[in-house]
């Protein structure tokens, strides 16, 4: 890259001061010594982390091109390959948002190897912190200067090459679904010797990836020639309409910015006349571009048809992708029928004519002479029988048209539905399941099965319709098995909850607000905006209603005997009703709305006097509470069992009160994590058992306390307030409901949050009395009922903090080593239980665990190892490694209780528990080097530091087998067989215990970090630094699939024994899980996955033998199972299903009452 065209470049895409853009500088290149660069602190995010550390003096700095407001572009020459190359450095930090694009640059800048495209050498971050990446030095000129020298249309025509080289680069990034988005002359490069390269991917975009946030917006500067970041991308004058609006982005957006190169190209100028941006940008939204053939007459038709069709304002009707438009462009030039022009027939036979002129007239002769001699005698005959064949063709075209255009409109529409069901199955798994069922036969299962497994796991609700309007409260039966839900559209439903059926009651002429079940579950009460309470015999016959309140009733509960009730209405009256007589008295004057009410005790609290009075429902007993100098609120609750009463404070805490010892305290919980306000309380809920609270805040707290261990915390179920929570019949589980569309739903034992995606917010959720069940109900007509399996979760949580790196699991004997600081934890997965937790003297550093989960190894801080048997923790081995094993990596014996542990300071201690002599050092390997085993062989493999693959056989000391480049970094054995693959860098191979060299798995292209082979030895997985998992033939090393996760790998991958699933780690803890099917395409696009949530970092990662479970250990050591338990053949599916689909439309809330059924 040439000084004079880096500045070019520079300064055309730089013009405006954003962060994806350099202003331009000097014409002089400043030489800047490294020693006087900054150093800032480093201070690594998540993109950057990933990145290795280089230091600066490994490329000899001559200096700099441009330098903007956070980057620069350098001049440096690389000595160990002795070449020049080109460094583009980030050089703000903190910024995660720039960090991350840059990132995303070098990932897939790296990704696209095509000649038109400048190749990434290497990338890394410098000691200070701040990423970058090397590329090759290119030399040339900006397109649009050579554009500005051609003063004619034909030495404008003469540069058609470049555009179609152009296109052609453009093509490629397509298949790799990929768009530049910032295409334009002064981003393209043409060489000396016509060589021509499409340059700065900075704003590319992966079309299967979310795109990045665009930070702060992008101020506006006159001129034309500028590159935007923020709600508009690209460069007005080539950008396309919906570019101009900010609107989502395809590979059309890129088409067009081809043809407008064309049409510069053509006609010298921009297709659109303007001043500065702001009016580019809003002529290229509004109207269309100046006709090319006004700009130039002599422009060919063919040319001006194929602008036409690329900067088509409708982007369906450009050309679906650059390869199109590169094969039209090609056409014109090889003198072809160009597909977007319409050519007269007099333009076809003139075409015909030029191209075949000498033939034509040789052809002329003898064609007069066959046809004066046959012409008379056939004509009549030639013309019935034409006829009928060209109509039998017409029809037979017709009708395969006819097919071809349905299969295709039943693909678009399945690919559709498919996007569809991905963006909304986080917030609507209704709707993603109902797009699911619309799929037509022909869709492609697999992809259906990812979806609704994934939809599976997040928990998928049984829908109930009846409503017409919003439901406010739902309320159980006794038993369980009728559920009561109340709406606006002044009915009650009950629902049977064995046959998902229900019965409406009408009556109310306003919002009915809640029901009450009586004790023997034969009758409901239901309350209502319409100031009566009304009691329903389920039985049959007309209902018994209840007048007396002035205003709405809300508060609703039958007496244990079932014969008196007990309402309270927004005019602060508490009544009592006789239902043999349906004659009521008022009890109190108080606030009992925001006071849960239980079937045996009930509450109010009086404001103006500062107290609150308890009903027991049974003895009819009357108690008054006198809260001393605390100043109760309208809200509160009682216990089930009568002897808690509970407010909340103003100043955020509870007063308890307590009506058997007759007094009160304050409880109070730790500060938010946060520092914010907590918010004023909500109404106060009792567990069944009475020995816990939950108390709902105007915030994103929910607060709980637990009586018995007087201990109070903060749960954060909602990303807002929290409305309304109930606990679980057992007490271990919370249901609540608040300022986002999801039930949350929090195990205590586990401290587990499952959130249940709903498609509006919800208003109430509530156990039912066997726990079998979960209803919520609010600002949607329908019923979301989800049985107790959608939070039940496989798993086990350690009882004590684990040590980082204390973790080892063992997949094929279900077995899981924890190591803390006061025991070691012995987990068994089958059964998610703990076999044993043996006593430590010291914390423990690292564990390893054998094959059959029979042996372990136990490293702890003061450097002693022990060898135990598991899980009764006999040891049989204990000595003293000292300092430099902390990092340690290990290799384990499949077939015996043997390891290999390789040490930081380099020594390779051989751990053999069945030996005589259990622990030998072996020869020094530098760099904490692999290991690795294999069953029945005494052969040991190591890494070498230096590219070196050691064999050791025991008295016969370590050998070399053979040398690569690049440190070994991995090593993994090839299942039943005397092979193994090993990376090195981006080197990966295949090779045998002997050294014998059977092939590269080649396509990678920066440093692999891990790799897995299947069980049966098929198929080989591995992990690059580029974000992609790629799986090979491992007989004949073929590249079969590239997986493109959207999050950033964690390096650890597992592939199911058969190598029909594939498994990664990703950031953040998630775990994203492919099916590949038994026989992967070759590079077959793969972008559904299901996504297993539970975890905060994942430590290790197996997929189960029966390919459908996957089990994986936290850092934290919390143990979890996801099981697939969905059909797997594609008629099993569509019954699956359709089954559990919402197959009508989502109901649109009505006002009003609902009209009769």
């Amino acid at each position: 890259m040439s000084s004079e065209r880096t500045e070019d470049t520079l300064a055309a895409s730089t013009a405006l001061p954003t962060r994806a853009a350099t202003p331009p500088v000097d014409d002089e290149v400043a030489t800047m010594p490294p020693s006087e660069a900054p150093a800032p602190v480093p201070r690594l995010t998540p993109a950057t982390s990933r990145l290795p550390q280089i230091e600066r003096h490994t490329y000899v700095i001559a200096g700099q091109f441009a330098q903007g407001g956070i980057g620069r572009i350098l001049r440096a020459h690389d000595p160990s390959l002795d070449r020049p190359v080109a460094l583009k450095e980030l050089l703000v930090r903190g910024r995660p948002v720039d960090e991350e694009r840059f990132v995303r640059e070098v990932l897939l800048t790296a990704r696209l190897q095509h000649p038109g495209i400048v190749p990434v050498y290497a990338a890394g971050r410098w000691p200070t912190g701040e990423p970058f990446f090397a590329m090759k030095l290119v030399s040339g000129r900006s397109f649009d200067k050579v554009i500005a020298e051609a003063r004619t249309l034909a030495a404008r025509l003469a540069l058609l090459p470049h555009v179609l080289a152009i296109a052609e680069t453009v093509a490629y990034a397509h298949s790799q679904r990929i768009i530049h988005r910032d295409l334009k002359p002064h981003n393209v490069l043409v060489g000396a010797f016509g060589e021509t390269v499409v340059i700065d991917w900075g704003l590319a975009k992966e079309l299967d990836v979310a795109d990045l946030g665009a930070g702060e917006p992008t101020p506006v500067t006159p001129g034309k020639d500028l590159t935007f970041v923020g709600a508009v991308v690209g460069t007005p004058g080539y950008m396309s309409p919906e570019q101009a609006e900010g609107a989502e982005v395809d590979t059309g957006t890129d088409v067009y910015a081809l043809g407008a190169i064309l049409y510069h190209v053509l006609s010298g100028q921009l297709p659109h006349d303007a001043g500065n941006a702001m009016e580019m940008i809003y002529k290229t939204v509004y109207e269309s571009p100046v006709p090319l053939c006004s700009r130039e007459p002599g422009a060919p038709d063919e040319l001006v048809a194929i602008v036409d069709k690329a900067m088509a304002r409708d982007r369906r009707a450009r050309y679906p992708s650059a390869r199109e438009f590169a094969d039209d462009l090609r056409r014109f030039q090889t003198g072809q029928i160009v597909g977007a022009h319409r050519y007269t027939a007099w333009e076809r036979v003139r075409r015909f004519v030029r191209r075949h002129r000498a033939l034509l007239g040789l052809a002329a002769v003898s064609v007069a002479l066959i046809v004066g001699v046959t012409a008379l005698s056939f004509r009549q005959v030639r013309a019935q029988r034409d006829l009928a064949e060209s109509a039998r063709d017409l029809a037979e075209d017709a009708e395969r048209r006819a097919q071809a255009a349905q299969v295709e409109a039943e693909r678009r529409a399945d690919n559709l539905s498919f996007e569809q069901a991905r963006l909304v199955l986080g917030s609507d798994p209704i709707e993603a399941l109902r797009l699911l069922d619309n799929l037509s036969p022909a869709a492609d299962w697999r992809r259906a099965r990812q979806i609704a497994a994934d939809l599976e796991a997040r928990g998928l609700p049984r829908v109930l319709r009846g409503h017409r309007a919003a439901i406010s409260r739902a309320t159980f039966s006794p038993t369980g098995d009728l559920l009561a839900t109340t709406s606006d559209d002044c009915t009650l439903r009950v629902w049977d909850m064995s046959s998902w059926t229900s019965r409406v009651f009408r009556g109310h002429t306003s919002d009915v607000w809640r029901a009450a079940f009586s004790p023997d579950g034969r009758r409901v009460a239901s309350t209502s905006r319409d100031h009566t309470v009304r009691v329903w015999d389920l039985g049959g016959g007309e209902p018994q209603v209840l007048l007396g309140h002035t205003d709405g009733v809300r508060n609703v509960v039958f007496s244990p005997d079932g014969r008196r009730l007990y309402t309270a209405d927004d005019a602060l009256a508490l009544r009592r009703w006789d239902l043999d007589t349906g004659v009521s008295e008022i009890i109190d004057r108080c606030f009992a709305n925001s006071v849960p009410w239980t079937a045996k005790h009930i509450g109010c609290i009086d404001i103006d006097k500062n107290q609150a009075y308890l009903h027991d429902l049974t003895t009819g007993v009357r108690t008054v509470v006198h809260p001393g100098d605390v100043v109760l609120q309208q809200a509160g609750g009682v216990s089930l069992d009568g002897r808690w009463f509970a407010s909340p404070v103003a100043d955020g805490s509870v007063w308890l009160y307590d009506t058997r010892a007759g007094a009160g305290r304050r409880l109070t919980w730790p500060p938010a994590p946060s520092d914010v306000w907590l918010g004023s309380l909500r109404e106060i809920r009792f567990s069944p058992a009475s020995d816990q609270l939950i108390a709902p805040a105007s915030t994103t707290y929910l607060r709980h306390y637990d009586l018995v261990r007087d201990r109070g915390v903060l749960l954060a179920p909602h990303a807002g307030y929290i409305r309304r929570a109930s606990f679980s019949p057992d007490g271990t589980k919370i249901a609540s409901v608040g300022g986002d569309a999801r039930v949350g739903i929090w195990d205590l034992a586990t401290a587990t949050s499952y959130p249940l995606a709903v498609p509006a917010h919800m208003l109430d959720a509530q156990f039912s009395p066997d726990g079998r069940w979960i209803a919520a109900v609010g600002n949607d007509p329908r019923v979301f009922v989800w049985p107790a399996t959608a939070f039940a979760r496989e798993q086990y949580v350690a009882p004590e903090p684990i040590t980082r790196g204390a973790v080892v699991m063992a997949a094929a004997a279900g077995r899981v080593l924890l190591g803390g600081a006061a025991a070691l934890h012995v987990v068994d997965t089958a059964g998610m239980r703990s076999l044993a937790a043996i006593p430590v003297e010291r914390p423990i550093e690292r564990v390893l665990l054998s094959h059959d989960g029979r042996h372990g190894l136990v490293l702890d801080d003061g450097g002693e190892l022990l060898g135990m048997s598991l899980p009764d923790g006999v040891v049989s081995l204990r000595t003293t490694v000292g300092a430099g094993c902390e990092g340690l990596r290990a290799g384990v014996d499949p077939s015996r209780p043997r390891f290999a542990l390789g040490c930081e300071d380099g020594r390779i201690l051989l751990v053999d528990l069945a030996a005589h002599e259990p622990v030998r050092e072996l020869e020094r390997v530098e760099g904490t080097p692999p290991t690795l085993f294999f069953p029945g062989e005494s052969a040991l493999v190591i890494g070498g530091p230096y590219g070196q693959l050691f064999r050791h056989d025991g008295d016969a000391g370590l050998r070399e087998l053979l040398r690569v480049r690049n440190r070994v970094a991995v090593t993994v054995a090839i299942p039943g067989t005397r092979e193994l693959v090993f990376a090195a860098e981006d080197h990966v191979e295949h090779v045998d215990l002997d050294g014998r060299r059977l092939g590269e798995l080649r396509g990678h292209r920066l440093q692999v970090g891990e790799v897995d082979v299947s069980g049966d030895g098929r198929w080989i997985v591995t992990v690059s630094r580029d974000n992609i998992l790629r799986v090979f033939d491992s007989v004949s090393h073929e590249l079969r699939i590239e997986l493109a996760p959207p999050d950033l790998v964690d390096l650890m991958v597992a592939v199911s024994r058969d190598g029909s699933r594939v498994a990664v780690a990703v950031t953040g803890g998630d775990i994203l899980l492919w099916d590949i099917g038994d026989e992967p395409d070759p590079l077959a696009p793969r972008r559904d996955f299901r996504r297993l949530r539970g975890l905060k970092q994942v430590a290790a990662l197996a997929l189960e033998d029966d390919g459908r479970s996957v089990v994986a250990v936290g850092a934290d050591g919390r143990v979890l199972r996801w099981r697939d338990t969905l059909p797997t053949d594609a008629e099993g599916l569509r019954a699956f299903i359709s089954a559990r689909a919402d197959a009508d439309d989502p109901p649109r809330a009505e006002v009003g009452c609902a009209p009769p059924e």
